[in-house]
């Protein structure tokens, strides 16, 4: 069964259609997350044309300030206001893929911006 979560604080994701990475596809590594941040382990990375996201490290195959999609990645952000539910797919870094369960409208949500419903 999938985790279900109360939203208690609002976030507003980004707004613009995001360009999705595709499994294979070249990128430069812009930038790391700080290792002492909660949100470690992402990276801002480019494929110099349509892409530029911050992404999960654990999905590059990262060769110095390049790296290589090992799957493809959706950095699509989901906005919810407090006491919405949002189901979650899974967790990554921080952060939780999942859908709002009233629209079912798919993204990423900050974790420390839910409160788990058991």
């Amino acid at each position: 069964m999938k985790k279900q979560y109360r939203v208690i604080k609002q976030y507003i994701g980004n707004t613009l259609q995001a360009e999705k990475l595709k499994k294979g596809e070249h990128v430069q590594i812009i930038k790391y997350s700080s290792p002492h941040s909660e949100w470690d382990n992402w990276v801002y990375c480019t494929n110099g044309d349509t892409y530029e996201h911050w992404t999960p490290i654990q999905l590059l195959n990262v060769h110095a300030s390049s790296a290589i999609a090992k799957d493809n990645y959706d950095p699509t952000e989901l906005s919810a206001h407090i006491g919405e539910i949002i189901i979650a797919d899974y967790e990554l870094n921080g952060w939780i893929w999942c859908y709002k369960q009233h629209d079912h409208t798919y993204g990423w949500f900050p974790l420390n911006h839910v409160q788990f419903i058991e």
